[in-house]
C-alpha cells in the first residue's frame, strides 16, 4: 500500500482507494502466485470506508476529524482501524447479520466474506453508497 501511495515510486493517479482495490484484485486473482491480505483496514485518510464507518456508528457521514471528535465524546480513544476491527468482530458474531435466509436455499453465512479485511472495508463503502 505504502509503495503505491507514497514515496518516490508513488503512481500519480493512485490514491488510497485505487491502490487498495488494485492490491485486492492482484491478490484475489493470485497474479503474484498467491492471495494476500492487507495487514489492516485503511480507514484513516479514506473516503468511502470512513464515511461508511461513521454512518454505521453515528448515522451520518462525518469527516475524519468529526468522527474522531465524536468517538472522543463517546470515550473511545483508539485508532479508526481499531474501531473498524472492533466493528468487524461484532458483526462477525451477530447471527442475524451474518445469516441470510430465502425459501429456495440453505442459509448463506456471510462470516467468511466479512472476515476478509478487503471485503469488510469494501462493505463499509457499499453501506455509505447505499445510504448517502
Amino acid at each position: 500500500m505504502e509503495f503505491l501511495t507514497s514515496g518516490p515510486f508513488k503512481l500519480p493517479t493512485f490514491g488510497r482507494t485505487t491502490a487498495f482495490g488494485y492490491l485486492e484484485r492482484i491478490g484475489g486473482l493470485r497474479l503474484l502466485g498467491e492471495d494476500f491480505l492487507p495487514s489492516r483496514m485503511y480507514l484513516e485518510g479514506s473516503s468511502g470506508p470512513l464515511y461508511g464507518l461513521s454512518m454505521v456508528l453515528t448515522g451520518s457521514p462525518l469527516s475524519e476529524s468529526d468522527l474522531k471528535n465524536w468517538l472522543g465524546k463517546e470515550s473511545v480513544f483508539t485508532s479508526l482501524e481499531e474501531v473498524g476491527n472492533e466493528l468487524q468482530k461484532n458483526v462477525l458474531t451477530d447471527r442475524e447479520l451474518t445469516s441470510a435466509f430465502s425459501e429456495e436455499e440453505e442459509p448463506r453465512l456471510l462470516v467468511e466474506v466479512l472476515r476478509d479485511l478487503r471485503n469488510f472495508e469494501t462493505s463499509l463503502c457499499c453501506f455509505y453508497e447505499f445510504y448517502k
